[in-house]
């Protein structure tokens, strides 16, 4: 449900000379959206700020806003070895190494996933992406709302489910982590966290189980990778622990049943892409300042 956007620097420029397209910006893109900006052409936020700031406007007030709200949530992309100095020429060489979500340039490239500014808004246009989203509770439904998050994520990858401990959450977890490498656009893995809570009853296994589990099911060819898992439960400082979703530094997804299926086809779930408040009051919950208590915890490098 997001995407790795590339966007032609003087389309941003334009932006920023008027009011509408402004506003519309911080509304359409970027953490909250599913349109997540691309380092593109640089490999590292500082380094594309920079590159935007000395390659735009003078003392443009709302440029400078764009620029540097942009950055706050980007995909981070390395390789980019074409020595072209044309952003246009640089993007046809990149896409055709690695595609984009979506390249959205003034005139058309003719290469894959591309919209151009007068067309974006046509019916069919690729810009178009749903932000909820009706999915059947299969591998494949489940992967077809959150493997983005999977595939462009290079910081943490939190899951947060009450049942996280179950087998069939275990065995579709296994199937995400195992497929982490496909379509990477960057070769730095990210850290998988798991949080679940304690049964009420006290029948469930540990973190330390749950982490040994989900190991088990690991293909070789995952390797450098951290696996860390919390079980918790509540307390008087805590919400409740209810919701089911999957967090990254690009936004996250709300799941209804969370990520373990049992492979029902009839069934479906709701997907849900978070605003940017939900997320942050949820990475806030239990990334940034856990209110919950810890019962047990795993940490394992693989």
């Amino acid at each position: 449900m997001i995407y790795e956007y590339a966007i032609e620097p003087e389309i941003i420029i334009e932006w920023s000379k008027n009011t509408r397209d402004f506003r519309e910006f911080f509304d359409k893109y970027g953490l909250g959206s599913p349109r997540i900006f691309s380092s593109f052409p640089k490999g590292k936020p500082n380094k594309l700020r920079t590159y935007l700031l000395e390659n735009g406007p003078d003392e443009n007030k709302r440029y400078i806003e764009m620029v540097n709200y942009l950055i706050k949530s980007l995909v981070l992309r390395s390789g980019n070895c074409s020595n072209e100095k044309d952003w246009v020429k640089k993007v046809v060489h990149e896409s055709n190494q690695k595609p984009f979500g979506v390249v959205l340039t003034n005139t058309s490239l003719g290469i894959q996933r591309s919209v151009t500014l007068s067309s974006m808004y046509d019916l069919e246009s690729l810009w178009h992406h749903k932000d909820q989203k009706s999915i059947q509770r299969t591998s494949d439904g489940i992967s077809s709302v959150i493997s983005n998050l999977f595939s462009l994520s290079t910081k943490k990858i939190v899951i947060i489910d009450p049942y996280g401990w179950t087998s069939d959450f275990i065995k579709q977890i296994q199937i995400l982590i195992n497929d982490i490498k496909m379509g990477r656009i960057n070769n730095e893995l990210p850290k998988v966290i798991v949080y679940f809570q304690k049964s009420k009853k006290g029948d469930n296994p540990n973190a330390d189980y749950v982490s040994d589990e989900i190991i088990k099911g690991l293909s070789e060819c995952v390797e450098n990778f951290t696996i860390d898992v919390y079980e918790l439960t509540e307390n008087d400082n805590s919400d409740e622990f209810h919701n089911r979703c999957v967090l990254t530094e690009h936004g996250g997804v709300m799941l209804g049943h969370g990520i373990g299926i049992k492979g029902e086809e009839f069934k479906t779930d709701d997907a849900v892409l978070l605003k940017s408040e939900i997320f942050y009051k949820k990475w806030d919950q239990f990334v940034e300042n856990n209110t919950f208590e810890v019962v047990s915890r795993s940490t394992t490098n693989i």
